[in-house]
């Protein structure tokens, strides 16, 4: 993994892992390096800028040029490249440049030619001289500099004096023993504008964003010599994807390439919030450090996506309640793009379109700043190009014939036909069935739309059809696809609606059995916002927050109306459902350490309403644990141990994490009790092994039994002195709550 701090500063990583990863921009890289090997600088050399918006690699190109001179014998004796990394704050002139040098041969010679300007101190041509001293110590050693400035512009450039500016042009011009190669991330006004001295004087080199191969060949490079590489051929069409959106900035490739190395599994719009998140200390200070007005313009361009006209822009911006002034828009504009911050594209009239110029930082500002709306169009585009670089066949289909609908160039009738024939095919899920339906749906005259939304029923109510037979069948695997296809289905359709809350509850048992209590929580739920009387939901919600000591109280709440409705309608199973259900209230009860009473009663009722069928008491394993819980709560030790050993005897025990959440309560309660003997019979029955699973509660119940055994205790490790500890503290506060 690279450490953040080195994705965001390359001057942190080493020289051999640079040089070795060096992938993006090696044509400008030779370009500039077959010039500096030609050029001997007799005479004052050609300078250079390299321009391009943050994370491009300005900086890991001007490393690349600085380690290739170290380590290039016929440029080493007699070139020093110096490299100022984009936060040298301390130089604000030119003298300050001069010293600086100093200090950096200094540092390479074990001299001290920087003491020498203490003489020269409080001179008013000090910055001359200073500059003499370096030139004159330079040919003295027969070497030369050569310059790497990154943010060279704000840094440097721009915050000279007109006088300084004339100056550094006139040195550069005659000097042959400096050269400068400086970055920049802002378009530099001066070099553009006729009147000022730097007008054309620089090469400018662009770096352009990566493109989708170049970023899949970056990616294959970085991860050689990963020990968890990526399968590239599996993950190609995601990489493709959020390189397309990043706009093939180098610095969010590399955050790309982490967060799917570390999650191989993620969908492109899982890892794209992730790589949000790191990218957000970054966008953040970027927005922040923008004037007001700026900020606004910028809100407003990012918020509409697509590029915006001045006009537009006049229509959504305010100041003091006024639409914002078109002449004070193109000003603040004109400065957005110096600052490489917006692109301008031309139209087939004079008007102009703006658009953020980095799309992952639109993107970035849509999912962290947009409303509800703003983040479903980023949503969707990820899904559009992972389908569109990821899938063929018919998918692709589909999305060409999108595209055709909403050309306008697709006649109406037809439209519906194909949007029918497509709907009815298992190959495509719902989300995408749901775009083609409303693509479709805009081009369709009114008396046309009554006739799509029976036929969006019709579709819908198939597609269903085929989840239901796909649910039972679902694997870990692919119960994600199945969850997001099901929550995607219309919920607005009269009829429809208790269907899609009977297949989201119907996953949430699925995902129950896979462990993932996260996500059956979350279709319980979805579940229930439709339909909230699914008895299903009801009953699973109010299980999982009462086993899982999620939230008691809400757990209580969910098996109160669950018991209430069943009770009420009487649906099929009654009396497993309600028996159930009470079951799992009376273990609520018992985990929040009230209505001890309460718990008992429902015991008792529930043999009562079993009738003749007890035995249906006792088909779930766990309702004999919650059953002896509330007995010992209640003092009823010898009816606890009774029914303890009779479901022993009913079951192939087997102590499984399905029945340790009770059963190791059933051990500590009755230790809590000072039922020492009861606890160490269970402890002594062979076939149950459970000195050897709950050791921890069996070294606590020794240690309470020390004078019958003193010496049992001492045969616990080390290893278990704190557990076992903790086990008694555990005891003693049940001792407390279950008087």
């Amino acid at each position: 993994m690279i450490p953040e701090s080195n994705l965001y500063n390359p001057a942190n990583q080493s020289k051999e892992f640079l040089i070795e990863h060096f992938i993006a921009h090696t044509k400008e890289f030779k370009s500039i390096r077959e010039d500096v090997l030609k050029n001997k600088m007799k005479y004052p050399p050609q300078h250079y800028i390299i321009q391009g918006q943050r994370g491009m690699g300005k900086t890991t190109l001007l490393l690349r040029i600085k380690y290739e001179i170290e380590n290039t014998p016929e440029l080493n004796k007699w070139l020093i490249p110096v490299f100022f990394n984009e936060e040298t704050y301390d130089v604000t002139s030119l003298s300050d440049l001069w010293e600086k040098l100093l200090k950096h041969v200094d540092a390479i010679w074990k001299t001290n030619y920087i003491a020498e300007t203490e003489t020269l101190a409080e001179q008013p041509d000090y910055e001359k001289k200073c500059f003499e001293l370096l030139i004159k110590i330079l040919q003295e050693r027969k070497q030369k500099l050569l310059l790497l400035y990154d943010n060279f512009g704000e840094l440097f450039l721009d915050i000279l004096n007109e006088k300084e500016t004339h100056r550094l042009r006139e040195i550069l011009t005659t000097c042959a023993d400096i050269r400068i190669i400086g970055a920049s991330a802002v378009v530099l006004e001066g070099l553009h504008d006729y009147s000022k001295p730097f007008y054309e004087f620089f090469k400018i080199v662009y770096l352009e964003g990566l493109s989708k191969d170049e970023t899949f060949e970056l990616i294959k490079k970085l991860q050689e010599k990963s020990k968890t590489p990526l399968n590239l051929e599996k993950n190609k069409a995601k990489i493709e994807t959020l390189a397309i959106l990043t706009g093939g900035v180098i610095r969010t490739v590399m955050l790309i390439y982490e967060v799917i190395l570390s999650d191989h599994d993620g969908s492109a719009l899982k890892d794209l919030n992730s790589i949000l998140d790191i990218a957000t200390p970054l966008y953040k200070h970027r927005i922040e450090v923008l004037p007001p007005q700026q900020r606004k313009i910028v809100d407003a361009i990012a918020k509409n996506w697509d590029a915006i006209s001045i006009s537009d822009l006049s229509k959504t911006l305010r100041v003091d309640g006024k639409p914002m002034q078109s002449k004070l828009i193109s000003a603040q504009l004109n400065q957005l793009d110096k600052n490489n911050f917006i692109d301008i594209k031309g139209t087939t009239t004079k008007n102009k379109l703006y658009q953020l110029k980095e799309r992952f930082f639109n993107i970035w500002y849509l999912m962290r700043h947009g409303d509800a709306n703003d983040k479903c169009r980023v949503k969707w585009f990820t899904r559009y190009l992972e389908l569109f670089y990821g899938d063929s066949g018919l998918k692709d289909f589909v999305t060409e014939h999108i595209k055709k609908l909403e050309s306008g160039s697709f006649k109406p009738d037809m439209a519906l036909f194909v949007a029918d024939a497509i709907a009815n095919s298992s190959l495509i899920d719902s989300s995408t069935l749901k775009l083609l339906y409303k693509a479709t749906e805009k081009i369709l005259p009114e008396e046309q739309r009554k006739t799509r939304q029976a036929s969006l029923v019709k579709n819908v109510e198939t597609l269903i059809y085929q989840l239901i037979e796909k649910i039972d069948e679902s694997k870990a695997d692919n119960i994600d696809k199945l969850f997001e296809a099901v929550n995607e289905l219309p919920g607005d359709i009269e009829g429809l609606a208790d269907v899609k809350a009977y297949l989201l509850s119907s996953i949430g048992d699925k995902y129950l059995d896979f462990d993932n209590l996260e996500m059956a929580k979350k279709c319980w739920e979805l579940a229930l916002s439709i339909d909230k009387n699914d008895i299903n939901a009801l009953v699973g919600l109010g299980l999982l927050y009462t086993l899982n000591s999620i939230d008691i109280s809400k757990g209580k709440d969910y098996l109160l109306k669950y018991i209430n409705f069943v009770q009420k309608n009487k649906p099929d199973d009654f009396i497993k459902k309600i028996i159930s259900a009470k079951f799992a209230l009376a273990l609520n009860y018992f985990k929040s350490k009230m209505k001890k009473n309460k718990a008992y009663e429902i015991i008792l009722n529930i043999k009562a309403e079993a009738n003749e069928d007890k035995n249906i008491i006792y088909s779930f394993g766990q309702y004999y644990l919650v059953e002896c819980l509330i007995l010992i709560w209640n003092n009823e030790y010898e009816k606890a141990n009774n029914v303890l050993l009779n479901f022993f005897s009913k079951t192939d025990f087997v102590i499984e994490e399905t029945f340790s959440y009770a059963f190791t309560d059933i051990l500590k309660l009755f230790i809590a009790k000072k039922q020492y003997h009861t606890a160490l019979k269970l402890f002594e029955m062979e076939e149950l092994k459970l000195k050897d699973r709950f050791k921890p509660i069996y070294y606590a119940l020794m240690t309470y039994m020390k004078e019958e055994y003193p010496d049992e205790v001492s045969k616990m490790g080390s290893e278990l002195e704190e557990p076992v500890k903790d086990v008694i503290k555990e005891i003693e506060q049940m001792a407390v709550d279950y008087v």
